[in-house]
């Protein structure tokens, strides 16, 4: 309880009735605020990098952040930005942060990567017409190229094993399921594999 109320008191708040991180502390006695402002000018600049670099980035004046509460803030700092920060295990886009990942994350921190994902308003018909088809399969959808490009690699991911093996497709559904598990970049794949793939088969 008291690493609770000294870390994550601020950063973990009721919203609706339900507990979850937000993107910044409310009432930061604990003076992470500058921390998290840091950290967002750091990724908004440094493309693909690790947790291991992030720690490393941490470690550094002036910031000067102990090894101990790191994994916890990390994570803490993920789980409040995740409609902004994508995360890749071994190069591959996660649709969420299972409890193996966060293992990952303790393990082998050299293994977890994360990308800033700004938002965009332009192309916004495209993003409502893909959360219009998503959301009817994966709850919460938003309609932004990270929110999406997570639900559809979810779909992917998640699908029977006969529907993640067989060749019984379409070109285009094929090329659409290679193009979701091996996705990198959330823009490149919702605004331009996605359009193309299925313009290609209209």
């Amino acid at each position: 309880f008291a690493l609770y109320s000294s870390m994550l008191k601020s950063l973990h708040r009721t919203r609706d009735g339900e507990f979850s991180f937000i993107e910044n502390p409310e009432f930061d006695i604990n003076r992470i605020q500058p921390l998290w402002d840091a950290t967002d000018k750091y990724l908004a600049f440094g493309g693909l990098l690790s947790i291991a670099q992030l720690y490393k980035f941490w470690r550094k004046a002036p910031i000067g952040l102990k090894n101990g509460p790191m994994p916890i803030l990390a994570l803490a700092y993920l789980l409040g930005r995740k409609n902004s920060i994508a995360v890749y295990l071994q190069g591959e886009l996660l649709s969420a942060l299972q409890e193996r990942d966060i293992d990952q994350m303790l393990v082998a921190p050299a293994e977890v990567e994360i990308r800033f994902v700004g938002s965009t308003t332009s192309n916004q018909e495209l993003f409502d017409a893909l959360r219009g088809v998503l959301s009817k399969y994966v709850p919460d959808v938003d309609a932004t190229p990270l929110s999406l490009a997570r639900a559809i690699v979810r779909i992917v991911l998640t699908a029977p094993a006969w529907a993640r093996k067989t060749h019984d497709m379409s070109k285009t559904t094929l090329a659409f399921r290679s193009e979701a598990i091996k996705a990198s970049d959330p823009f490149d794949l919702v605004l331009k594999k996605v359009p193309e793939l299925f313009k290609a088969d209209s």
